[in-house]
């Protein structure tokens, strides 16, 4: 359903839509799905505990959860909610080569143990050390946009102590692993509801009220 020719091109398109499409568990403010679930399905499963699904991007009825967190889609619901990528928990990812990974936010201390050699790890403090090996040069070309889809999320991803590796997946559109499950906090229903009209001269006008 993209309309930046995402689809085009040489490369895999992987159609999750047809068996992995099950709500594996819904928390207090949150749900882990599975990526081929269509996300109007999603509201509807959210809607009776009084939640919702944080994006309302793309075309509803087709629409996955897997394809909204791939591309980075918060739609309108970004002014009230965010960037989904600051929603995104955990993220379950098959790699190339293969070997399927959990990620969210990682602490980068503790290699003392037996876990410290597992590739999880090894991705982890490599992705550290490269993200603080250019840190400077990032801050100088940080983007003035509020919305910026240019390349991956490296920007404020890396702390002190830890690396939020689910936020840097999202939006990286299959190419740096396959999305199988996921783990997204949900929004709360509006109490209300209402709707305005407002007119503007001109487009970028528009743009900077918003």
């Amino acid at each position: 359903t993209g309309s930046a020719g995402e689809s085009l091109g040489e490369g895999i398109i992987l159609d999750f839509s047809a068996h992995m499409r099950r709500i594996v568990e819904t928390g207090q403010d949150t749900i882990q799905v599975q990526p081929g679930i269509a996300r109007e399905r999603v509201d509807e499963h959210l809607r009776g505990l009084g939640r919702r699904f944080p994006s309302d991007a793309g075309t509803r009825p087709a629409t996955t959860v897997g394809g909204t967190l791939a591309v980075g889609g918060s739609g309108r619901r970004r002014l009230a909610f965010g960037d989904i990528a600051e929603r995104c928990e955990r993220v379950q990812v098959v790699l190339a080569d293969g070997t399927p990974l959990d990620f969210g936010t990682e602490p980068l201390a503790g290699e003392e143990n037996a876990d410290a050699a597992s590739p999880k790890r090894r991705i982890v403090r490599e992705l550290a050390s490269l993200l603080g090996e250019h840190e400077s040069t990032l801050a100088r070309h940080r983007s003035k946009s509020p919305v910026d889809r240019a390349g991956y999320h490296v920007l404020d991803i890396l702390e002190e102590d830890r690396l939020n590796v689910a936020r840097l997946l999202v939006a990286s559109e299959g190419t740096l692993g396959l999305f199988t499950e996921m783990v997204v906090r949900t929004a709360p229903l509006p109490a209300h509801r209402a709707c305005a009209l407002l007119f503007f001269e001109t487009a970028e006008t528009a743009a900077r009220a918003v």
